[in-house]
């Protein structure tokens, strides 16, 4: 049983690398096991729609819950004869290697889809990550922000908007939503605000780059 549609995402994360492409469906396949990884016929293949705003752990518990249903109905399949294994076309096979501690750490730097996306791909496991006051936190959601402001921010930059923590990327802004700072609870953007006083045009970093 893999968590894609394959012969799309081969490898160990194929949930988290579907949500920060922004995939808007993915599903399960049932496979026959061969030398190479993932590389086996298909038996069977499930299709799952991702909602937009979907993350890792809210998608990882819907396919976990389809998973029993669609591996009994490969077994009937199997079972009856009915089976038909199905040759992967490698050449439509895209990779879905496990994250580092390292590549886990946001780059303000792209675009605002691509910044909401590895944030929900990641969150909660292994969690995307930035730094404040030289502490670890880790950013479990975010959404794009349309805020009209005539000044210009850096990528990385913390914009002050009435208790919301907004950050400023490639071409934009993202709001973050949920936020869960080093050795502290899980809370809201405007939680996370209210409690740090970040100052405006503060800037989002890590102590340095994790390896």
């Amino acid at each position: 049983l893999h968590g894609s549609l394959l012969p799309k995402y081969r490898g160990a994360a194929p949930i988290n690398w579907a949500l920060i492409n922004g995939e808007t469906e993915t599903g399960l396949t049932i496979f026959f096991l061969d030398k190479k990884v993932d590389t086996g016929k298909i038996i069977f293949r499930q299709k799952i729609s991702i909602p937009p705003e979907e993350t890792f752990d809210e998608l990882h518990r819907r396919m976990s819950e389809l998973a029993g249903p669609v591996i009994e109905k490969s077994l009937d399949l199997i079972e009856s004869g009915k089976a038909v294994a199905e040759i992967q076309d490698n050449a439509l096979a895209t990779p879905a290697p496990k994250f580092s501690p390292g590549a886990c750490q946001i780059d303000w730097g792209f675009p605002a889809d691509n910044v909401v996306n590895f944030i929900r791909g990641l969150s909660s496991t292994p969690g995307a990550f930035s730094g404040f006051h030289g502490k670890k936190i880790k950013l479990l959601r975010a959404t794009q922000c349309n805020i009209s402001i005539l000044e210009t921010y850096e990528p990385g930059q913390i914009i002050m908007e009435k208790n919301r923590l907004i950050v400023a990327v490639a071409g934009g802004f993202v709001e973050i939503l949920e936020i869960l700072p080093e050795g502290k609870s899980k809370m809201t953007g405007s939680e996370f605000v209210r409690g740090y006083r970040p100052d405006n045009r503060e800037m989002m970093s890590t102590r340095e780059r994790e390896k």
